[in-house]
């Protein structure tokens, strides 16, 4: 019978799709927010299909009250509060939205690449000056004038759409009442609450102190698609003090699957696989190494993910043009140097040495607990993106795509490949797309780029995220969060240091060599977030 040959599918599935494994919607699934951490705030925004009402709701368990000397209460059952509205919204106004986000997705896009001709073209004259020992060229202070007022412009597009999605979506906003991400979360005993799941083939967190550590206030963005292309990080009320994490999801589901994991035969006879090598032979591979042993407290209800397991591909072509200081190669090593007791096992591929293959791809990011892929254009333009959705990337836990950037070079080689796709193969390379699918083929965390950016935005961000997950310990969410913040408190001071007179010296120098700054709407600072699960921390 059809039941018969469904039921026979569905097993099918279940036991060789990791895909269908992690879109399949539980038969328990209204007690999936049960066994979420106590510090998620799952806040839920989704259109009707015809886009004329717009859903939220706002899920959260109640806080522990805290006890005498800090420690926290334990309440043995705690119940799900949870609101839900709904407000009529005009479809044509999203539309008309969601426009002027391409718009600038696309006007960022060629902005970029032109800067990054002029810079080149301003490089090659400065060489070239240097040699005549010839004044600057006025023309070039004038293009410098000219890019500024430029970025203005962007900012100014940016902070437009951003002030227009506050007004769409604050009917529901207001509505839900978020009060709970302005309490400040509790503090944490790791050592009271450091099982994930009593099953005994499930992946348990583990701690080495029992010290009370700061968790945070989680924030899981439910959005739907739609929303996703959006810059939701921006919105006034995620800039609160207590709220220490915001990333996004695709389903409740999805997210439940990412943290309760049960470790199938294959997965347990490659980890063994792996630790049957044992140090000793490990160090025999890598003679020169010194692996120092890393003291870290795994804070409560957080993941694990092994900091010698790291894999990477940087620069696959080896077509950076930016100085020495913001070239993939150059940092890449920088990072190696700077934090030599967390990489002597990392293993990758640098695109000055030979261009990757796909078995190479396939090898690095299937065998690995993090993979970081470091370059120009779109991350699944590199490889054979219908092979590499079919693999089972279970045991990379975390992706850090530092992606999005085109040189001239990149540009033309990119373009001659594009052609022959088609738009629904180019759609899904897009960032909200990449995201939805290295999530179903079982990553737990991504982080990438909402658009384009340069070269030197993405150093800085790999130095802010090496600082925060390695020398730091801050989990995946805490990390995305604080560069965020890191780089918006920075643009503020900028915005608010114009306004100050400077002294006749400084303005001597100010007029001499005029110092451009980054717009307090810098759009950079939203560009980067983070997929899944915001409790990871690298030991």
């Amino acid at each position: 019978t059809m039941s018969t040959l469904q039921r026979s599918i569905e097993n099918r599935l279940s036991a060789t799709s990791t895909v269908w494994e992690n879109l399949h919607i539980n038969m328990q699934f209204f007690k999936i927010f049960n066994e979420l951490p106590s510090n998620f705030t799952v806040i839920v925004l989704q259109h009707s299909e015809d886009r004329s009402f717009l859903y939220g709701a706002v899920l959260e368990k109640p806080k522990a009250n805290p006890g005498p000397k800090g420690k926290t209460n334990q309440q043995p059952q705690q119940k799900v509060q949870a609101k839900v509205v709904r407000c009529a919204v005009s479809s044509q106004k999203f539309l008309n939205l969601a426009a002027k986000m391409e718009l600038f997705k696309q006007d960022m896009m060629q902005s970029l690449l032109k800067k990054e001709n002029q810079q080149s073209s301003h490089r090659q004259r400065d060489l070239f000056e240097q040699i005549k020992g010839a004044n600057k060229d006025p023309e070039m202070i004038k293009a410098c004038s000219t890019e500024d007022d430029c970025e203005k412009e962007t900012a100014s597009a940016f902070h437009d759409i951003v002030n227009a999605l506050e007004d769409y979506l604050n009917p529901v906003l207001h509505s839900l009442e978020l009060t709970c991400i302005r309490q400040p979360s509790p503090v944490l005993s790791p050592a009271g609450s450091v099982r994930a799941k009593s099953r005994d083939k499930e992946e348990k967190p583990t701690t080495t102190s029992s010290a009370s550590v700061d968790t945070g206030e989680c924030i899981v963005l439910l959005a739907d698609t739609f929303l996703m292309e959006f810059p939701l990080e921006a919105l006034g009320v995620f800039k609160e003090d207590g709220i220490s994490s915001i990333s996004r999801d695709f389903s409740l589901q999805l997210l439940f699957n990412r943290l309760h994991r049960e470790q199938t035969a294959e997965g347990e006879m490659k980890r063994d696989g792996r630790s049957s090598k044992g140090p000793r032979q490990k160090m025999e591979q890598k003679k020169n190494t010194k692996t120092a042993s890393i003291n870290r407290i795994l804070p409560a209800g957080c993941i694990p993910v092994d900091t010698h397991n790291f894999k990477y591909i940087v620069d696959p072509y080896n077509e950076a043009q930016e100085p020495e200081a913001f070239s993939p190669s150059f940092k890449m090593n920088e990072i190696f140097a700077k934090y030599g007791q967390f990489t002597p096992h990392w293993e990758g591929i640098i695109g000055s040495s030979h261009i990757p293959s796909h078995a190479e791809w396939e090898k690095l990011t299937t065998d690995c607990s993090a993979f970081l892929f470091y370059g120009m254009e779109r991350f699944l333009a590199h490889i054979l993106s219908d092979k590499f959705l079919a693999l089972n990337l279970k045991e990379c836990q975390l992706m850090i795509l530092l992606d999005l950037v085109r040189t001239s070079e990149s540009f033309a080689r990119q373009s001659k490949v594009d052609v022959q796709k088609r738009a629904t193969s180019l759609t899904l390379e897009r960032p909200v797309e990449t995201a939805l699918l290295l999530s179903a083929t079982g990553i737990r965390s991504v982080m990438l780029n909402q658009w384009h950016t340069t070269l030197e935005k993405n150093a800085k961000r790999l130095d802010c995220l090496a600082e925060n997950l390695l020398a730091t310990g801050k989990t995946t969410g805490q990390s995305v969060h604080s560069l965020r913040r890191l780089q918006w408190n920075s643009n503020l001071l900028n915005d608010e240091g114009d306004n100050i007179k400077p002294d006749d010296g400084e303005e001597e120098i100010l007029m001499r060599e005029p110092v451009s700054k980054p717009p307090a709407w810098d759009p950079s600072v939203f560009s980067y977030v983070l997929y899944g699960l915001p409790n990871m921390v690298v030991m």
